[in-house]
């Protein structure tokens, strides 16, 4: 179990890694979160043998009396019956034996004096057979009890250095999101934003030159410029456009659009955002085209190398929400 333990941290340190050269992404944050809930189920299941062998050594210690009483009282009568055999003398059990006034009786006489020591040693066999089988028992569960305890407490320290993970890395991510906005942008996006033009359409604009603009690759590490990630791309967009919004990936970005106005509707049109929660989000530009950051290409440098990180065109695939600015 330790050397299980010792994988499971090895292995939660390795998959979401923290470092000053590498910030957080929301997938690490989603992975962190997966290896927390699972490090919490393992400890609820050990506190649960833990609460099972309390019940079991709670009960066993309250039949340790008992047992030892049994014990006790089956030797007592044993050694009450051999005194009161030693007092009468031997020749009580022989004259009983050959009191009998046919051969018949006699193997009868004979076969109840036996019984009766064979009962006596057997009444005390079966009490000290319980109580050290009790014994055995109690001393078992103890012994478990403590390797139940040791676990817990590796498991539990397990569980703190990866909750302490996961606060680092929202803190990082929430001070990523509080950032977006200030990066320095375009002249033309700039005179986009600047503009006369509604929120809604500024958005719109915003996105498109974003997406057209090969400077502008994708990354989840550094996702707030001049890369951006699927969801920072739409929220950095809306925020230049004028649209306050508070979130930072796509797990908080329908909360934060029904806060800042945008209702759902079955089908979207442009300017509306394709949302799936779980995993993406792009703008639509009517007419089954959209506009979004897709995917890091293989290129650790910044930008768009191949000009498909990020892109206008067909929409190429449908989303559980659609959501529509119900403002002006």
């Amino acid at each position: 179990m330790k050397r299980l333990i010792a994988v499971i941290l090895s292995a939660a340190m390795i998959c979401t890694p923290i470092s000053a050269f590498a910030a957080p992404s929301q997938s690490d944050v989603d992975q962190s979160k997966q290896q927390l809930a699972q490090t919490t189920q393992q400890l609820k299941n050990i506190q649960s043998q833990i609460d099972q062998a309390n019940e079991e050594l709670t009960i066993n210690k309250t039949l340790l009396p008992q047992r030892e009483a049994e014990y006790k009282a089956a030797k007592k009568l044993m050694a009450k019956r051999i005194r009161a055999m030693y007092m009468m003398g031997q020749s009580s059990a022989i004259s009983y034996i050959f009191s009998a006034k046919s051969f018949s009786q006699m193997l009868n006489n004979a076969a109840s004096v036996q019984y009766v020591y064979a009962s006596d040693n057997q009444i005390v066999s079966k009490a000290e057979e319980a109580k050290k089988s009790l014994e055995e028992s109690t001393k078992a569960i103890e012994e478990n009890q403590k390797k139940l305890q040791q676990q817990e407490a590796e498991i539990t320290k397990l569980q703190q250095t990866q909750q302490g993970q996961l606060n680092q890395q929202l803190t990082e991510l929430a001070a990523q999101a509080s950032s977006a906005g200030t990066y320095s942008i375009s002249a033309d996006i700039n005179a986009i934003a600047s503009s006369n033009l509604p929120k809604l359409e500024k958005f719109i604009q915003i996105m498109v030159a974003l997406c057209n603009d090969n400077s502008h690759g994708y990354s989840q590490s550094n996702r707030w410029g001049p890369d951006f990630d699927c969801s920072s791309s739409i929220i950095y967009s809306l925020r230049l456009a004028g649209f306050s919004i508070n979130a930072n990936s796509t797990h908080d970005l329908g909360q934060a659009l029904a806060a800042a106005g945008w209702v759902q509707v079955s089908s979207p049109s442009r300017g509306d955002i394709e949302l799936d929660p779980s995993s993406h989000v792009e703008m639509s530009l009517g007419g089954n085209m959209s506009a979004g950051f897709h995917t890091n290409r293989g290129h650790p440098e910044t930008g768009d190398q191949t000009g498909t990180e990020a892109s206008v065109g067909k929409n190429w695939r449908s989303y559980p929400q659609y959501w529509h600015y119900a403002g002006q």
